[in-house]
C-alpha cells in the first residue's frame, strides 16, 4: 500500500466521522428541542453557556432545588430520546 492510498482511507475515515458527528449533533439540538421549554432553557444555560446552577436559578427566577429537578428531568429526557435513537444503546 503506498503512501497516497493510506491517505486517501484516512481522509475517508475522517469524513466518516465528521458526519456521524453531524448527525449526533442533530440529534441532539433536535431532542433538545422536543424538550418543555422550562426544561430547554435550564439544559441550555448549563450545557450550552456553563452557567452554574445558582445563576440559572437567578436568571430563571426559579429556586435553586427547582433548577436542579428541572436539569435532571431534562438530561434523563434527552438520555431516553437519544437511547431510543441510538437503538436502545445506552448513551
Amino acid at each position: 500500500m503506498d503512501l497516497e492510498t493510506l491517505e486517501d482511507i484516512e481522509d475517508t475515515d475522517n469524513a466518516f466521522e465528521k458526519i456521524e458527528l453531524n448527525e449526533l449533533k442533530a440529534q441532539i439540538q433536535y431532542a433538545i428541542n422536543t424538550l418543555p421549554d422550562y426544561q430547554k432553557e435550564v439544559i441550555i444555560l448549563r450545557f450550552y453557556y456553563d452557567l452554574k446552577i445558582r445563576e440559572i436559578a437567578t436568571i430563571t427566577k426559579a429556586s435553586v432545588s427547582t433548577v436542579k429537578s428541572r436539569l435532571q428531568q431534562g438530561i434523563k429526557k434527552l438520555e431516553r430520546y437519544l437511547a431510543d435513537f441510538r437503538g436502545g444503546d445506552n448513551v
